[in-house]
C-alpha cells in the first residue's frame, strides 16, 4: 500500500506542476488534455509522463527537440509522493488524510506559480480556507483570526514601505489563511521561520551570482515552507 500511495502521489504532483505551469499562461488544464513540450509544442506520449521515470529515462531532455526539463517537474513528483506517503503513514486511509493532501497539493501549486510566475492567485489562497475549516477548526477562532490579519498587517507594511519591491500583495493575502490555521504563538514561529529560510537562501544565491541585492526573489514558497514545517512536524 504505501508504495501505491507513492506512486499516486507522484502523479498528483505531476499535475498539479502541469496545472501551475499552465495557469499563469491561461493554458485549460482541462480543454488542453495532452501535456506538450514548451518549445516544440510537440504532444507528448504517455510513456514521456511517467512520473520520475521519464524524467530519468530522457536525461532531463524532451524527446523530439533536445530542450531541458525543468527539474521543478521532477522535484514535484517527488514531493508529492513523498508528501503523500508521509500523510498516509499518519492518517491511513481516512478523510483527514484526503483533506491534508489536498491542502498541501493546493500550497505547492501556490508555490510553483509564485516562483515561476511571481505572483499568487487570489482563488488559489482563498480555496485554502474552507479545506483549513474542515481539517481542524482552530481552538481559540477569534485569536487565530486576529493573528492571522496581524501577519498579514505587517507585511503589508513591508509593501508599503518598499513599494511593492519588497513584498507583494499575493504574500499579504496567503498569510492570513496560514496564521488563521496555526494560530497563536505557533503562527508566529511559522511567520518568522519563513523570513529566516528566506534571508539564508537569498544570502545563498547572492553568494553564487545567482542574484543580487536589488533581485527580486518570491516569498511565497518561503511562507509555505515554513509552514508545512511547522504544520507537519
Amino acid at each position: 500500500m504505501p508504495l501505491f500511495i507513492f506512486l499516486i502521489g507522484c502523479a498528483l504532483g505531476s499535475f498539479t506542476a502541469a496545472f501551475a505551469y499552465r495557469y499563469p499562461r491561461q493554458i485549460s488544464i482541462i480543454s488542453v488534455k495532452h501535456s506538450f513540450c514548451e518549445l516544440c509544442k510537440k504532444d507528448l506520449k504517455w510513456y514521456d509522463n511517467i512520473p520520475l521515470l521519464s524524467f530519468l529515462i530522457l536525461r532531463g531532455k524532451c524527446r523530439y527537440c533536445d530542450k531541458k526539463i525543468s527539474w521543478m517537474t521532477f522535484l514535484s513528483e517527488l514531493a508529492g509522493g513523498l508528501v503523500a506517503t508521509f500523510l498516509f503513514s499518519v492518517y491511513n486511509l481516512s478523510w483527514q488524510f484526503a483533506v491534508s493532501l489536498a491542502i498541501c497539493y493546493l500550497l505547492f501549486a501556490i508555490s510553483f506559480i509564485d516562483f515561476d510566475a511571481m505572483f499568487i492567485p487570489d482563488e488559489l489562497v482563498w480555496a485554502l480556507i474552507p479545506l483549513f475549516l474542515i481539517y481542524r477548526m482552530p481552538g481559540n477562532f477569534f485569536q487565530s483570526l486576529i493573528t492571522g490579519f496581524l501577519l498579514a498587517l505587517f507585511l503589508l507594511c513591508l509593501h508599503w514601505v518598499t513599494r511593492g519591491r519588497g513584498m507583494g500583495l499575493g504574500d499579504v493575502k496567503l498569510v492570513i489563511p496560514l496564521g488563521f490555521f496555526l494560530g497563536f504563538p505557533l503562527a508566529l514561529y511559522f511567520f518568522w521561520g519563513s523570513f529566516i529560510l528566506g534571508a539564508v537562501v537569498g544570502i545563498g544565491l547572492m553568494l553564487l551570482g545567482k542574484k543580487g541585492l536589488k533581485s527580486k526573489v518570491p516569498f511565497g514558497p518561503f511562507l509555505i515552507t515554513s509552514f508545512l514545517y511547522f504544520w507537519l512536524r
